[in-house]
């Protein structure tokens, strides 16, 4: 049985492979302390939203043993967050596989890739990068990069997520799809969302 929609609350799910960053960028956007040293996997699924907010996060957990947990859910997500670790490219093989399994489950709604990582400085970086943006190509939706550990380009994140549920009600987005043409900060276009 599906959970309910609420009135007025758009609800965003992160979602993807374990290890990503998943719960590290739900933090961030709930506004929670992080503890970037320890790596502490999601049993389940987390929830929460921010104060004068009308977006409920949820947190799915990266273990396929709690999907089948994420199927009363899934009907009413407005958006999911797709985040892939851009150093492991099996990562991006997980992001195909939840959009199959969640479109056979009847899910229409909008996604967004998130690439998470960006502060490590490896070289396969940029292809995995490219990978990533041809996913999204391919899935005809937008993409970006961020670091959970460092907080770069989050603002930019929630922007491009606001923008998504609200289209009606554009801010000012910094969106960079080319890692050649991505800024250090997106400072500049904090809309109060946070």
């Amino acid at each position: 049985m599906p959970v309910p929609k609420m009135n007025n609350i758009n609800r965003v799910a992160i979602c993807g492979a374990p290890g990503v960053g998943k719960t590290s960028i739900f933090r961030w956007l709930t506004g929670r302390e992080h503890d970037h040293d320890h790596y502490i996997p999601t049993m389940g699924i987390d929830c929460s939203t921010q104060a004068n907010s009308n977006v409920m996060y949820y947190d799915f957990a990266g273990d396929k043993s709690y999907y089948k947990m994420t199927i009363p859910y899934i009907k009413n997500i407005d958006l999911f967050l797709m985040v892939y670790d851009i150093y492991e490219k099996n990562t991006i093989d997980t992001l195909d596989s939840l959009y199959k399994w969640y479109t056979s489950l009847g899910w229409s709604g909008e996604i967004l890739v998130v690439g998470n990582k960006k502060d490590k400085n490896m070289t396969n970086m940029l292809d995995n990068i490219l990978e990533g943006e041809q996913f999204s190509d391919k899935i005809q939706v937008a993409h970006v990069t961020v670091s959970a550990r460092t907080g770069e380009d989050i603002i930019n994140l929630q922007n491009t997520i606001d923008n998504i549920l609200n289209p009606t009600t554009r801010s000012k987005v910094t969106f960079y799809s080319n890692p050649k043409h991505r800024k250090k900060s997106c400072l500049n276009t904090y809309c109060s969302l946070v």
